[in-house]
């Protein structure tokens, strides 16, 4: 569902009329159709910063009170390439990669050095890095929350509509070739990621693969 952001802005010196706007918003939107969070990023200064937070109070309230996966919004995402610049299949795995931040258990950081170490044992991996996966459905696309789609669409992300970039990258691959794990040099790709509303979605074609393979999927961040 595109939001007007024009109307946000104009109601925007009054945080009880926003809310209640917001709110109403939102009970607009069906859980697999919510606010195209594109828009929202792009007009991020211009009105989207208060629909975002919205978004974030309703996703740790989705948390709080366990309400049940089906009833959260969930934004569609079509995976243009993959991390080195090559199509997808359904089937392929996206992950979401967390970091957290390594610390004692006191909650004081760990210095470089142990966090080297922790890297060379693989305990930094095994204790720090949390790896969330999302499969490539028949369309090529993704599902997610609230948190992936944000992270997503802001650190790979084109707008779906316009073309515009959303990433934080500026340019479409890097510059240079790099060492891709098994594939030899290669480019790396940034962005990835299109949002889909429910409507760009239904017109999607399914992939059909142009030489039958084996039963398989790849992973990528």
């Amino acid at each position: 569902m595109r939001v007007p952001l024009e109307e946000i802005r104009h109601i925007a010196s009054n945080s009880r009329d926003l809310n209640n706007y917001i709110d109403g918003l939102f009970s607009k939107c069906k859980p697999d159709d919510p606010p195209y969070m594109s828009d929202l990023l792009i007009g991020f200064n211009a009105g989207g910063v208060h629909v975002m937070e919205a978004l974030e109070a309703r996703f740790k309230e989705d948390q709080s009170i366990e309400r049940p996966m089906e009833q959260r919004f969930r934004w569609k995402l079509k995976v243009l390439k993959d991390e080195w610049g090559q199509p997808v299949k359904p089937g392929d795995i996206v992950e979401h990669v967390v970091h957290r931040s390594p610390n004692h258990g006191t909650g004081k950081p760990m210095t470089s050095g142990e966090i080297s170490v922790l890297k060379m044992n693989g305990f930094y991996e095994r204790d720090w890095v949390t790896r969330i996966p999302y499969t490539v459905d028949e369309k090529g696309c993704i599902t997610c929350g609230f948190v992936p789609t944000s992270y997503f669409l802001q650190k790979f992300g084109i707008h779906g509509k316009t073309g515009a970039i959303i990433s934080h990258h500026k340019v479409e691959h890097s510059g240079d070739p790099q060492v891709a794990p098994k594939e030899g040099m290669k480019h790396a790709w940034y962005w990835r990621f299109k949002e889909v509303d429910l409507e760009d979605y239904s017109k999607l074609p399914k992939i059909t693969p142009d030489v039958p393979t084996e039963k398989s999927s790849k992973k990528f961040s």
